[in-house]
């Protein structure tokens, strides 16, 4: 597949092993993607959601879907807000941010879907340590970036 978004003219994204079996249909629209050695497509958590990696059938390309968790589904006007929020974060563009794509909803969810991006997110780089090796579980060791380790992370803050 080689669908590209225009910020990722020249980015060279390594193919998608072929150790995914497919999984539940969502919205009609977007199929999980679970790797063999797994149980789930999940491949990430957050406060609000859990993202999982699935591929969009109708735009042939593999994206990220951010799905609320029950207790936000819970709350009335949660779905509001998220509808907001995309309609805003739709409009930015630019290298270092991932593109929202659109929101979804049926009869009893509802969810985000979101450029997918291979690599480590940011809490994983937070538990590295400085010679990139994954330090214990805790979150104790967690490690805090200098500004000026950070700043090669975004182009326009290291010019600054």
């Amino acid at each position: 597949m080689k669908f590209q978004f225009h910020n990722e003219v020249g980015v060279v994204f390594p193919e998608i092993p072929q150790t995914y079996k497919e999984g539940e249909l969502l919205f009609n629209r977007f199929r999980a993607l679970i790797p063999h050695a797994s149980n789930d497509s999940i491949i990430g958590e957050g406060g609000s959601g859990v993202i999982h990696l699935v591929r969009d059938e109708l735009m042939d390309r593999i994206v990220a879907l951010k799905l609320p968790h029950k207790s936000i589904l819970r709350d009335p006007g949660a779905r509001l807000d998220v509808i907001n929020e995309t309609r805003q974060a739709i409009e930015l563009t630019h290298q270092n941010i991932v593109r929202i794509h659109d929101f979804h909803e049926c009869a009893v969810n509802w969810g985000i879907s979101m450029q997918y991006v291979r690599g480590k997110n940011i809490g994983e780089f937070r538990h590295d340590n400085a010679t990139g090796t994954r330090r214990s579980g805790s979150r104790r060791a967690i490690v805090p970036y200098s500004v000026d380790r950070i700043a090669i992370w975004s182009p326009s803050f290291a010019t600054r």
